[in-house]
């Protein structure tokens, strides 16, 4: 019994008034002078506070559904989701009393933008709606098209055969699917690169068709000139390759090592056989003999150790820094491929063994670079040492900016030159001669055959100083395509 039923017991009267018995009992607000104990407190003195306001309501759209989420509001013990299909409401409850903080709303209609607010609630009430989020469901894309357009001679296929075309073609492929692509030049083309959502100059390519995709291949000659002269792949640093700085007093560290994606700002030490130099860029400078020239890539020393056969610069450029290519393994060559050379001076040039026993192929010789006022500009040129088993092919010559001894080749007097093979390139010069091969000395023939070779020639498209009986002149031919008679 609590205190205010003893007040009662304590102080009633009885009245009658007919057959009624009324009890009254009059419990005093001032409980304390009368002896009386008071009640509980009033109910607004026992309710808490309503929830925050839920805050990071995100919407995610799926097929004919809407996925939200949310972060948990300080005193919450449920959820309220609502929603609307304007962006202002009005909203209505889709799921009330929700405990988590996640809500996935199903059986929605595609391609229609639902917008929805959250509000959380407790025994003490409801807080305000969140800030809206919205979404709109979306059926998937079965399949994708992918586009493929062709310039110049050649053609793109698929591995699966749903790509086959040399001018453009368009197919549909289910969404995420990877479609694997392979370029392929016509006969006297070549292949010059990707573009669209295909990037590089490798003939291969894959694309995954999680989007509609549009692929430009490339192709054109094979060089500035006719099919069959010249380059048959883009000489130099391929695009794709990013490039960074290799440390001073950087050396090789094994044989058979690959270096990629390196530049030379100082000269490496090279001790090492077949060494696979891809993609880097040399800006050395090894001895000057006089301003401009003579910017040895490396120590040309190195071509007189016999440990360092077989090495290969593949997409190098060698940027006014003269590189003295030689082997002193005839099995062994040093082979230079897809490479340019853009110095001021003498291109690939030689010293002591250089020149021996090496293959230059698909390469660039233009020196255009830097403008300096030097004395001359030769192009490939073998001076110094044997020059011995040394093959040119497939390359371009270009060194139409000063006068020049020779486009390729020459030398001054050495033990052992012979053994030469110049095929297929193309020689623009305004020289005193386009190829010389001087001092021969019987160690095998000279061969030069099927080049094309500009009449900008000062004295001849040869010269020959012993031994004549050694050249083999077959089938090279001017800017013109007419034939250049025997020498």
């Amino acid at each position: 019994m609590n205190m205010g039923s003893q007040c009662c017991a304590s102080r009633y009267h009885e009245l009658n008034v007919g057959r009624a018995l009324l009890c009254s009992c009059v419990v005093m607000l001032a409980i304390a002078s009368a002896g009386c104990g008071g009640g509980s407190d009033p109910p607004s003195q026992q309710r808490g506070a309503a929830p925050d306001i839920p805050a990071g309501l995100v919407a995610n759209a799926g097929d004919g559904q809407v996925s939200l989420s949310w972060n948990a509001s300080n005193g919450a013990s449920s959820y309220n989701v609502k929603r609307a299909t304007t962006a202002n409401g009005p909203y209505s409850v889709v799921q009330a009393s929700l405990a988590t903080t996640t809500f996935a709303n199903t059986g929605l209609t595609n391609e229609t933008t639902y917008y929805y607010v959250v509000s959380a609630a407790n025994q003490s009430g409801e807080s305000a709606n969140s800030s809206p989020a919205n979404a709109k469901p979306t059926a998937p894309i079965a399949k994708r098209a992918l586009i493929v357009s062709v310039t110049g001679s050649g053609a793109v296929k698929s591995s699966g055969g749903e790509i086959d075309c040399g001018t453009g073609c368009t197919a549909q492929f289910a969404n995420g699917t990877a479609v694997a692509l392979s370029a392929t030049p016509a006969t006297g083309a070549m292949f010059q690169g990707w573009s669209g959502d295909c990037a590089g100059t490798t003939p291969s390519c894959t694309v995954t068709m999680s989007a509609a995709r549009n692929v430009t291949a490339a192709f054109g000659s094979t060089s500035p000139t006719p099919s069959g002269y010249g380059p048959r792949v883009t000489p130099g640093i391929e695009p794709e390759v990013t490039l960074k700085d290799a440390p001073a007093g950087w050396s090789t560290s094994a044989d058979d090592q690959v270096v990629e994606g390196l530049i030379f700002r100082t000269p490496p030490k090279i001790m090492h056989a077949r060494v696979h130099f891809k993609n880097v860029k040399w800006l050395t400078a090894v001895g000057q003999t006089y301003p401009g020239g003579d910017h040895w890539a490396f120590d040309p020393a190195i071509t007189d150790d016999p440990r360092v056969v077989g090495l290969v610069f593949e997409h190098n450029d060698f940027t006014d820094a003269m590189p003295a290519f030689g082997s002193h393994d005839p099995a062994q060559p040093w082979i230079v491929r897809a490479s340019i050379m853009r110095g001021s001076s003498d291109g690939y040039g030689d010293s002591a063994k250089a020149g021996s026993n090496v293959i230059i192929e698909d390469s660039s010789f233009v020196n255009d670079y830097p403008p300096l006022p030097i004395a001359h500009s030769d192009g490939l040129q073998c001076d110094v040492g044997d020059v011995v088993n040394f093959t040119v092919r497939y390359s371009y010559f270009d060194v139409r900016r000063v006068g020049a001894n020779a486009a390729l080749l020459q030398n001054e007097k050495a033990a052992h030159v012979g053994g030469w093979l110049i095929e297929h390139n193309r020689i623009q010069a305004p020289s005193a001669y386009s190829v010389r091969a001087r001092n021969l000395t019987g160690d095998g023939r000279v061969v030069i055959r099927e080049n094309m070779i500009d009449r900008t020639w000062i004295y001849g498209p040869l010269d020959v100083t012993e031994h004549p009986e050694l050249i083999d002149w077959i089938g090279n031919v001017d800017e013109k395509g007419q034939p250049i008679p025997n020498f």
